[in-house]
Formats: C-alpha cells, structure tokens, sequence
C-alpha cells in the first residue's frame, strides 16, 4: 500500500514539474551590479555586417560600451543609465536618447538589445519581460538567446537572433 502511494506521488509530482516553465539560467554572474567583459561582437543584418571589438562595463543602471573595428579603432562609445543614453561616434558626433537600443540602430544601424542583453550576457532572462526557455537559451522580447559555451559558470559565447538580425558574442575576458 505505501509502494502504491508513493507511486502515485512521484506520478502527480512529474506531471506537476511537466507544467512548470524553464527556470532561468544561472551562472556566479547573476548578483553581480558591477562587472566588465571584453570580447568580439559579430553583427549581421540584411543592411550591414561588422564584426566588432567590444569592451561593456556596467556598474548598477550605468554603463560604458566601447564598440572597435578591425585595427581596434574605435567605432563609437555608449554610455548611460536609466535615465538616458549618450553614444558619440569616431568621427565627433554625439546623440542623446532615452532609449539604447534605438539610438544605436539609427547612429549605426544595427540592432543591438543594450537595456536587455545586460542580462542576456551574463546567461539569465532580463527581469520584467516575459521569457520562455529553449534548450540552449531563452525567447525573451521577440529574440532567440543561446548560450553556446560556458567557462568557469560564465557564458563564453553567444548567439542573440532576432528575424532579419543576428548578434554572435565572443566574450574573451570577464571582471567582477
């Protein structure tokens, strides 16, 4: 009797764990407030293709994102909070927006996801935004996150896809 109780138990709590979503994924990143990366950031799209040095460091809401080219020139340089974001290119000219995110798509043209990929890259969903697990990665805001390779609990390599745009980061270096 007790065999056939535990049975329907362990049943009822597979059933139970089938309906419950993907938790997020977890790395010694994820209560970090302070916290560099450096590493190469492919971006292609249907109107450009970079591949891109990348330097991010993030410190509570605000941010620096150092984007080079090929020679280690530099592209431009981002930085913000949440109040507002500032990105000033190599050729002098400075833009001011709320938003990240569209103010690199119209200074440069690609889609890079600043206020969410600051989770993303650190291998966990951006809080507030509905997200579903994958077997690699998350669905989160219209994108497909993969985390490709891990390296001592830190995401390594990466893959952000969204229709029309594709993202590959080579996360190099982390400190925190």
């Amino acid at each position: 009797m007790k065999y056939g109780l535990l049975c329907a138990c362990v049943a009822s709590m597979l059933v139970l764990a089938g309906c419950v979503s993907t938790p997020a994924p977890t790395g010694d990143l994820t209560g970090a407030k302070t916290w560099m990366l450096t590493g190469k950031l492919g971006v292609r799209s249907r109107e450009e293709n970079a591949n891109l040095g990348i330097r991010w460091e993030q410190e509570g809401d605000a941010f620096r994102i150092n984007l080079s080219g090929p020679l280690g020139l530099s592209v431009a340089s981002i930085h913000g909070d949440a109040d507002g974001v500032t990105l000033e290119t190599s050729r002098g000219k400075t833009l001011t927006a709320r938003d990240p995110d569209e103010l690199v798509n119209v200074a440069l043209g690609y889609r890079i996801p600043v206020r969410p990929m600051r989770y993303w890259v650190r291998g966990m969903a951006a809080p507030g935004a509905p997200w579903r697990g994958t077997d690699d990665g998350i669905n989160q805001l219209g994108w497909r996150i993969a985390w490709r390779e891990w390296r001592d609990g830190r995401p390594t390599r990466m893959t952000f896809r969204l229709p029309g745009a594709t993202l590959r980061l080579v996360v190099r270096s982390w400190d925190y």
